[in-house]
């Protein structure tokens, strides 16, 4: 999904300078390409966080996840161990630790954050290829959500601007609550529930699950069926 992230009001602002010709600039010849001299005003915008920075590190053994973050692309993933990699703006690094079994993941709030450093921001959990988790919780507010093969009992999840693509994956008991994007399950599931409040629902490869799928403004589409705008199971 194209991110834009909060920067509507700085956009009509932009707009309006160009509109009544404040801003100038020698280098742009806004006559010949107006929408890319204003791309370039809004991917300049500093929100103030600092430069993007990398991290990576091995991670002790956890059998829980819970993430919580504002932004940023979240990925889970098997892998060969326990692990963390994200890049995050400075100011805005998330902290993390493993406690009880469980591997917590906490963002810093952001109510503003440029589009070019929006695209860029991301978080990867890898977890063995052996392993079975009991409890998986993941909230964004922005980012899209990828969920890659992966065994649990539970996976709860919520996301307010974003696509959600769960792959390959088994769950007893999956459910998942988006405001606005397209949210894709495959994969063996025994209880599922799934809300988009503005996107499509595509689920497929599961022909045992019991739940409700439900989309205000979309289309419900299972094992490559139409379902119309609510399907229960």
């Amino acid at each position: 999904m194209k991110k834009y992230g909060n920067i509507i009001p700085i956009l009509i602002i932009a707009v309006s300078l160009v509109g009544c010709g404040i801003i100038q600039s020698s280098a742009v010849d806004r006559s010949d390409d107006s929408t890319a001299y204003l791309t370039n005003v809004l991917s300049s915008y500093d929100d103030g966080y600092g430069e993007m920075k990398s991290f990576e590190t091995a991670l002790s053994r956890f059998s829980n996840i819970d993430i919580n973050l504002s932004v940023g692309d979240v990925t889970v993933e098997k892998g060969t161990d326990y692990s963390i990699e994200y890049c995050f703006p400075e100011k805005i690094q998330p902290e993390y630790g493993v406690k009880d079994g469980t591997l917590v993941i906490e963002g810093k709030e952001v109510k503003t954050i440029s589009d070019n450093k929006l695209s860029k921001t991301y978080l990867i959990i890898t977890v063995p290829e052996e392993m079975d988790l009991k409890d998986v919780s993941i909230s964004v507010a922005m980012s899209d959500v990828n969920v890659d093969d992966i065994h649990a009992d539970k996976l709860k999840g919520k996301t307010s601007m974003g696509d959600v693509y769960v792959k390959r994956c088994e769950f007893s008991d999956a459910k998942w609550d988006c405001a606005m994007g397209y949210v894709s399950f495959d994969g063996k599931y025994n209880k599922l529930n799934l809300e988009s409040s503005m996107g499509d629902i595509k689920v497929s490869n599961n022909t045992n699950w019991k739940g409700t799928l439900k989309t205000g403004m979309g289309n419900i589409e299972v094992d490559g069926k139409p379902q119309g705008a609510l399907y229960t199971k």
